[in-house]
C-alpha cells in the first residue's frame, strides 16, 4: 500500500511539472498585443534616425534639381522658389515720365493777323512784310506748333485763277517766313480762291478785305 501511495504521488508531481513546463512554455512564445507594437515602433524609430541624415539629403538634392513646375505646393522650398520678387516703385522720374507720354495732347488753335493783296498781286506788301515778321518772332517762342496758311481771292476772275492766284499768295506768305527762319516743315499752305470771302459785298472796299492770307496757327 506504501508503495503504490508513493509511486501515486510521483505520477502527479510528474504531471504538475509537465503542466507547468507547457504553461510557461507557451507564456513565453506568445506577447501581448501591447508589447509587440511598442517592440515594431522603437524598431522603426531607430530606422528612421539612421536614414534621416540620407532622405534629408536625397531631398535637398531633388529640389534643387527639380523644376519650379515640379515643386509641391505645400513644401517650404516650393513656396520660397515662387513666390515673386516684390514690386519695387519706380523713381520719380521715371513716373513723370510716363505720366506725359500717356497725358493726351492739347493744343490751341491761335488765329494770326491777316495780311492784304493788291487787286490780282501776290507779291508782299511793305505792311504784310512788317506783319510776318511779327509772326516770325513769335513762332520762334514756340517749341511744337503747326501753321496753315489759307490764300484767298475777290469773287472776279474764274474759280481755277483765282484758285491759282490764291496758292501763289499763301507760298509767297510762307517763303517770307522760312527766310526769316521759321522752320519750313511745320507750315502747311491751302488755297480758297474766290470759295470763303471775308466780306461778302460787291464793293472795292469787300474786294479789299478778300484779297488776303489768313494764318491759322497750332500749338500743341
Amino acid at each position: 500500500m506504501l508503495k503504490r501511495k508513493r509511486i501515486s504521488c510521483l505520477a502527479v508531481l510528474i504531471l504538475c511539472w509537465v503542466f507547468l513546463s507547457l504553461a510557461f512554455g507557451c507564456s513565453s512564445r506568445t506577447r501581448p498585443p501591447g508589447e509587440t507594437m511598442t517592440g515594431q515602433s522603437g524598431k522603426l524609430k531607430a530606422e528612421q534616425t539612421r536614414e534621416a541624415p540620407r532622405s534629408g539629403l536625397k531631398q535637398e538634392e531633388a529640389l534643387r534639381k527639380a523644376p519650379l513646375g515640379e515643386l509641391s505646393d505645400k513644401s517650404p522650398a516650393a513656396a520660397v522658389r515662387t513666390t515673386p520678387p516684390p514690386a519695387t516703385t519706380p523713381p520719380t522720374q521715371q513716373i513723370r515720365e510716363e505720366a506725359i507720354k500717356e497725358a493726351p495732347v492739347r493744343s490751341e488753335k491761335v488765329v494770326l493777323r491777316k495780311i492784304h493783296f493788291e487787286f490780282d498781286k501776290y507779291n508782299l506788301s511793305a505792311e504784310a512784310r512788317e506783319i510776318l515778321r511779327e509772326h516770325a518772332q513769335r513762332l520762334y517762342k514756340l517749341q511744337d506748333f503747326a501753321l496753315v496758311i489759307e490764300g484767298h481771292c475777290d469773287e472776279r476772275g474764274t474759280n481755277e485763277y483765282n484758285l491759282a492766284l490764291g496758292e501763289r499768295r499763301a507760298v509767297e506768305a510762307m517763303k517770307y517766313l522760312v527766310a526769316l527762319g521759321v522752320n519750313e516743315k511745320k507750315i502747311r499752305t491751302v488755297s480758297y480762291g474766290e470759295e470763303l470771302p471775308s466780306d461778302p459785298g460787291s464793293s472795292e472796299e469787300a474786294w479789299a478785305k478778300n484779297r488776303r492770307a489768313e494764318f491759322n496757327l497750332t500749338v500743341k
